[in-house]
């Protein structure tokens, strides 16, 4: 059978899970309650605002799944915050920039673009991209609201 990659992402997968707001461990519809749907991202406390407005790549992760993708996802392990999401635009694509030409070459570092950007006409999507608004930050074991700066590592 083979050990798990959580490292790879697998685009359709990736796309349909973000879409249709499903579990990108166990590829079930998430959960919504009164402040939205979990999400499991990366800490990122430092930056102004986070984790308002975030625009992440990883689709949703449900409550069941949690604690396991904080310990088994790499590189990022046991460096996620758990939140709710109460709204959540689907509005970007993730991928490579190419050079408009006859033969195009790639243009720098996979990068996101978001709707109605002219050059996503020249870019080869990888990753659906979302906003996420309305966010709460959750303790991962009650989903219960924290403050930012109380989140346990």
């Amino acid at each position: 059978m083979g050990e798990p990659n959580f490292g790879d992402v697998h685009g359709p997968r990736q796309r349909e899970c973000m879409l249709l707001l499903r579990c990108q461990l166990c590829r079930r519809p998430v959960a919504r309650n009164e402040l939205g749907y979990p999400w499991l991202l990366e800490d990122h406390r430092g930056a102004p605002g986070w984790p308002e407005r975030e625009v992440t790549t990883h689709p949703p992760a449900c409550e069941t799944c949690q604690p396991l993708a904080a310990v088994q996802c790499t590189p990022n392990r046991g460096k996620f915050v758990s939140l709710r999401v109460g709204r959540v635009l689907t509005d970007g694509v993730y991928g490579q920039l190419y050079v408009p030409a006859a033969r195009s070459v790639p243009n720098g570092k996979p990068q996101t673009f978001f709707h109605g950007d002219a050059r996503l006409r020249w870019m080869l999507g990888a990753q659906t991209a979302a906003t996420l608004f309305d966010v709460t930050v959750v303790d991962m074991h009650t989903q219960t609201p924290v403050p930012r700066e109380a989140v346990r590592r």
